[in-house]
């Protein structure tokens, strides 16, 4: 399988060539589509007819895409060059009548597209990712269709990676397991060959998020401090620093022998990510 992209939409303090939003004006909604084996959401609402967007520019100029929810809009010339290429994912490419939230200004014309839903699915354990049951509920199962955890919540991932054998060729997508577009080198190129603007393309093995990192801290100090027993367990790596794992909250630890973290994580996998690990 060819590298693969997230497509980020989130500007994370990046001065972005072209950055353009939107928001839908007086929207008709249809109804979000359900997983059809456990009955999740796995969209959100559709957008319905007639479509009209208010859309803002950051900068001086309106990019070649604009961001809001599950759909995108798309300039007149990235759809044409789409359209003449043989890349696959974007569909339902539909006319937008467009309102500039800054006043005197001319918005080009975008169409409204939807991105493929993919039958790639994360592969979790491969990720790095940590979900917990809500409260209320113990232990944690994931959608064999979905991927959606079940009464639980995804805490962080340390990277995104598919599992083998359920990407179908699709050059931008939404795999199923998180609501983010990916994307193939192709399709990166493809933007870049055509100067396309409002693009921020990060390396999927490299994408990672946590939503709790002082929460991750603090477990992870508290580990090194206590004494090992049969649940905790210790070992030293190559280079002498200290292994923990925590058996009964899942949590791995590794740091110095004076008890600074280097690093911590809660992986998938539980007890065989410590049996792996180096």
């Amino acid at each position: 399988m060819q590298p693969i992209y997230v497509i980020d939409k989130s500007r994370r303090g990046l001065s972005v060539p072209g950055d353009t939003r939107y928001r839908e004006v007086e929207p008709k909604y249809g109804l979000p589509r359900r997983c059809e084996t456990c009955g999740s959401y796995v969209s959100q609402r559709s957008w319905l007819p007639p479509l009209v967007a208010e859309v803002e520019r950051v900068g001086d100029t309106y990019g070649d895409i604009a961001f809001n929810g599950q759909y995108i809009l798309v300039s007149t010339r990235l759809m044409d060059a789409y359209r003449a290429s043989r890349l696959h994912g974007l569909r339902e490419l539909t006319p937008v009548a467009t309102i500039p939230k800054t006043p005197n200004t001319r918005v080009p014309k975008y169409w409204r597209a939807s991105i493929a839903c993919s039958n790639a699915a994360i592969d979790e354990p491969a990720s790095g990712f940590e979900a917990r049951a809500n409260q209320g509920f113990s232990g944690l199962s994931v959608c064999v269709m979905c991927r959606r955890p079940s009464q639980a919540y995804v805490a962080r991932w340390k990277r995104i990676a598919l599992q083998a054998g359920t990407w179908e060729g699709e050059d931008v997508f939404v795999p199923r397991g998180l609501p983010i577009i990916l994307c193939t080198a192709r399709f990166k190129a493809f933007v870049e060959q055509h100067n396309f603007t409002n693009f921020v393309f990060r390396s999927a093995s490299r994408f990672d998020r946590d939503f709790y990192p002082s929460e991750n801290l603090s477990v992870a100090r508290r580990m090194l401090g206590r004494p090992t027993s049969d649940t905790l367990l210790e070992r030293l790596d190559a280079d002498g620093n200290v292994l923990r794992f925590d058996m009964e909250s899942g949590y791995f630890v590794r740091g110095t022998v004076d008890g600074h973290v280097i690093e911590v994580d809660r992986p998938f996998s539980g007890i065989d990510y410590w049996k792996k690990h180096p």
